[in-house]
C-alpha cells in the first residue's frame, strides 16, 4: 500500500494515524517510507498537527524521522 496516497482533503494515512494519536502506526508510516513532510489541503503537516494536539511522543517520532 502507498503510505502517501491521500484521501478526502489530501489527507495522508500518517496524518489519520497521528490526528488518532496512534504512535504504534505512525512509526510503522514512517518505516513504510511516508513522507514525513506532505501537507493536507489547508497546509497541516504530521508534525504540525502533533504539536497542536499535545502529542509529544509522535512529534518526536516525526522530528527523528526528520519531520520539519
Amino acid at each position: 500500500a502507498d503510505p502517501n496516497k491521500t484521501g478526502p482533503l489530501r489527507e495522508t494515512p500518517l496524518l489519520r494515524a497521528v490526528r488518532g494519536r496512534n504512535a504504534a502506526v505512525v512509526k510503522l508510516l514512517i518505516e513504510g517510507k511516508a513522507d514525513v513532510d506532505q501537507t493536507d489541503s489547508s497546509g497541516t503537516t504530521a508534525l504540525s498537527l502533533a504539536e497542536s494536539i499535545g502529542d509529544t511522543q509522535i512529534a518526536a517520532l516525526l522530528k527523528k524521522a526528520g519531520a520539519q
